[in-house]
């Protein structure tokens, strides 16, 4: 089991939840950022490592089908699986 840091993702536009991303605990620590999985609410994807934030803004919007997902820091809050 692995322990990681569940941030919410919201759409800009409606300001709804649009599903979770889950970063490595290890990383959030150190305010590296490294997400390891994205759930939309239809389906858990694991086995991911995106390294920065920046980069990982398409990957968000193809996942969670809204043209301007934002991460928010806010609300974190600890998950295992």
């Amino acid at each position: 089991m692995v322990r990681r840091v569940r941030l919410g993702v919201r759409n800009q536009q409606s300001g709804r939840i649009a599903g979770f991303v889950y970063c490595d605990l290890e990383s959030w620590n150190k305010s590296e950022l490294i997400i390891t999985a994205v759930d939309d609410g239809k389906k858990l994807i694991t086995g991911l490592y995106v390294p920065h934030i920046s980069a990982s803004r398409s990957l968000l919007q193809v996942l969670f089908g809204c043209k301007y997902p934002e991460i928010d820091f806010t609300r974190g809050s600890l998950s295992d699986f």
